[in-house]
């Protein structure tokens, strides 16, 4: 029971987390427009791209600043950022977001057909990838899956990082990666805050 108790802290802290995210990018809009905001996602995108690549071991040479799942963050909250420009978000955030909603269920899910972590990996980042084609829409219900989308990415790219087999990724393993990645989110706002504001 106390297991459980602490999944849903950790789902409900990342959902605090969008808000956060949501709330520090609406203090930015006088100096980041939409159009900045994306450009700006097209970096972490290329950055959180880059990582992969070097996880996959098909950029061995590179000398990477972070681990992937850092850059998994900082894309987490660039797309918060994005859609801290519709119009109704609070509004949306307050009546139907629910990021917390089977989050433990949804991330096995999306890893278990896979037979390797790097099938997974290759496959979800592409998906990721066609995805943020499609942010300019800033349709409301798409941020709640997007985010359980990334979410699912960290916790791949923690699995890698940990050397564990597919096998071995249960909804313990996914408790603790959420939980890793929500200190990352933190640790990456409050940069932001301090570089953006």
């Amino acid at each position: 029971m106390k297991e459980e108790t602490n999944i849903k802290e950790i789902s409900k802290i990342l959902t605090l987390k969008v808000f956060e995210a949501i709330d520090f990018s609406t203090t930015t809009h006088d100096k980041w427009d939409i159009d900045s905001s994306l450009l700006k996602l097209d970096e972490e995108f290329g950055e959180l791209s880059e990582a992969i690549l070097f996880q996959i071991g098909l950029l061995p040479h590179k000398k990477l600043k972070e681990k992937a799942i850092g850059e998994v963050a900082d894309n987490f909250i660039q797309i918060c950022c994005i859609f801290s420009y519709q119009k109704d978000i609070k509004k949306y955030l307050n009546q139907r977001f629910n990021i917390e909603k089977k989050l433990i269920e949804h991330c096995f899910l999306e890893i278990k057909p896979y037979e390797t972590l790097f099938l997974a990996l290759k496959d979800i980042q592409r998906e990721y990838r066609l995805d943020c084609s499609e942010i300019e829409l800033l349709n409301v219900f798409y941020l709640e899956y997007i985010l359980k989308r990334l979410t699912t990415l960290a916790i791949i790219t923690k699995a890698i990082d940990d050397k564990l087999d597919i096998s071995e990724i249960n909804e313990d393993y996914i408790a603790e990666s959420i939980a890793t990645f929500v200190a990352q989110i933190d640790l990456k706002l409050n940069k932001w805050k301090r570089n953006y504001l």
